[in-house]
């Protein structure tokens, strides 16, 4: 795993973790998820700059609501024309999918 990929999911951890133990901290990431971030990067001692074209968002799970979080793709796929998902809609129908 690269460091910058590990240190995300390090930094993640500590923002999950003082936001379940910390209210007003939860509250903050979820009204201003940016500044919440950069304070808390700030506050770690950490030296970074979250750039301000960077955006963050926060999303609070809920009982009956899975979210899956993909990263960005290295290689951005054209979609697939309306033919192809249309002959892969049909053969779902069909049970062949």
């Amino acid at each position: 795993m690269k460091d910058g990929v590990r240190a995300r999911r390090e930094i993640e951890r500590l923002l999950v973790g003082r936001a379940l133990r910390d209210d007003e901290f939860r509250w903050r990431l979820v009204e201003d998820p940016k500044g919440a971030l950069q304070s808390e990067i700030d506050r770690l001692g950490l030296q970074f700059h979250l750039p301000e074209t960077m955006r963050v968002k926060v999303l609070e799970e809920e009982e009956d609501i899975l979210y899956l979080i993909l990263p960005p793709s290295l290689r951005r796929a054209e979609p697939p024309s309306d033919d192809l998902l249309l002959a892969a809609v049909k053969k779902v129908m069909q049970g062949e999918g």
